[in-house]
């Protein structure tokens, strides 16, 4: 399965953004969840790596935000504490059944 992942759209500017933004989403999790601030910086410079080239608007994301929040939690990581990215021009809020969902995922692991 993760060869398929991987290798999913190689080469094109999609399969850039998909890796980048799962990278940002493991960087985040590092610092969050394992106070990590060396594995999410890691992370973080992979992401960007992924991202370059993405135009700064894809799929709806605010893919130039990203890259600054980013760039900044490089330097300083407590920039990603409560960060939400843009989607649409808007930060949609987590509802309590995320939160329910979120917490019922977390206990089955």
């Amino acid at each position: 399965m993760r060869d398929k992942w991987y290798n999913y759209g190689s080469g094109t500017v999609e399969s850039a953004f998909l890796h980048g933004m799962v990278q940002v989403a493991a960087g985040a999790y590092k610092r969050v969840d394992f106070e990590n601030d060396a594995g999410m910086r890691s992370l973080f410079e992979t992401a960007l790596q992924y991202l370059d080239g993405v135009p700064g608007d894809f799929y709806g994301v605010d893919v130039d935000d990203v890259r600054e929040t980013l760039r900044a939690a490089l330097d300083d990581p407590a920039a990603v504490d409560g960060w939400q990215i843009v989607l649409d021009d808007a930060r949609p809020p987590a509802y309590p059944a995320d939160y329910e969902y979120a917490e019922r995922v977390d206990e089955g692991h």
